[in-house]
């Protein structure tokens, strides 16, 4: 007669589950510091682009173009 073992399975993670949840949480947190940003805003980076801003001559502007005049200096107009 055969007899039918029952193979009792202790409870738990294997290692494969163990480590999928790991590389998965290991993602989400390099793409949520990705986007918020570790060091934060570039300050020399932002320096420099100030210096280059309030620095800048306006373009020279052409014979017979129209040119507007901002804040930031002369923008042509593009005419037809």
């Amino acid at each position: 007669m055969h007899q039918a073992r029952h193979v009792r399975r202790e409870a738990g993670f294997t290692l494969i589950e163990i480590l999928v949840v790991v590389v998965i949480i290991a993602v989400m947190t390099t793409v949520a510091v990705l986007s918020v940003g570790v060091l934060g805003k570039d300050r020399g980076l932002d320096d420099e682009g100030d210096r280059f801003t309030t620095s800048s001559p306006p373009p020279p502007s052409r014979p017979g173009s129209r040119a507007a005049t901002t804040a930031s200096g002369s923008v042509p107009i593009a005419t037809r």
